[in-house]
């Protein structure tokens, strides 16, 4: 299964296209081996995917699902161009014969000083809520589907506050985070139960992994 990703550093943070990968290798037996190939550069929306990085081109060479992630903050401050550009994209994968998948991004960390100005919508929840909105109507317009990156979060950090899924700067994923990125897009993706799945990175603990497959097969 040949998977194009298109977004920035959420999904090139702890590369979390080989990471998809590893998982759905790592399940065996009739599973569907991916092949990741990417256009991600740091910073980039869709309107610059689709301007000034070649992504058009790369979609036409043909990919059996093509996973899209936008910039985390458009669904709140950019929404005319995120619906528009998001659109755009998956309208082109279509027509090219891929399935379409959106990667639904994360709130910013609780601590992120930026809570303090209105566009957050001043909490992680509300954050969310709104970009969950904005994703499944662009799912909705374009018969895409949604990866519930995001969602996944919220879960997890109400289940274990003590997980640090953010790095340092408090809105890209640590090494915890983009693991669990990769399980909820694996799941997605390959249509797979990651409950199964043996790979884990090195930096992420057994225990802690179980838990994160669990909370991705069931988002």
């Amino acid at each position: 299964m040949r998977v194009l990703f298109v977004g920035n550093s959420y999904t090139l943070y702890h590369d979390v296209p080989a990471q998809v990968a590893a998982l759905a290798a790592s399940l065996g037996g009739t599973r569907p081996t991916i092949e990741p190939h990417s256009v991600l550069q740091g910073g980039a929306d869709w309107k610059l995917h689709r301007e000034s990085l070649g992504t058009p081109a790369r979609i036409a060479e043909g990919f059996d699902v093509v996973v899209l992630q936008g910039k985390s903050t458009d669904p709140l401050l950019a929404r005319f161009a995120f619906a528009r550009h998001g659109a755009a994209l998956a309208c082109l994968a279509r027509r090219h014969g891929a399935r379409v998948i959106f990667a639904q991004t994360w709130a910013w960390a609780a601590d992120h000083p930026s809570y303090r100005d209105r566009w957050t919508q001043r909490s992680p929840e509300a954050w969310a809520a709104h970009v969950r909105r904005a994703y499944a109507r662009l799912a909705l317009v374009t018969s895409a589907e949604v990866a519930p990156v995001g969602d996944a979060w919220l879960r997890a950090l109400r289940q274990a506050p003590s997980l640090d899924l953010h790095d340092a700067d408090r809105h890209h994923a640590s090494v915890l985070g983009a693991h669990l990125a990769a399980l909820v897009l694996a799941t997605t993706i390959a249509r797979v139960d990651v409950r199964h799945a043996t790979w884990r990175p090195n930096e992420v603990e057994e225990e802690t992994a179980r838990m994160l497959r669990a909370i991705a097969a069931t988002t």
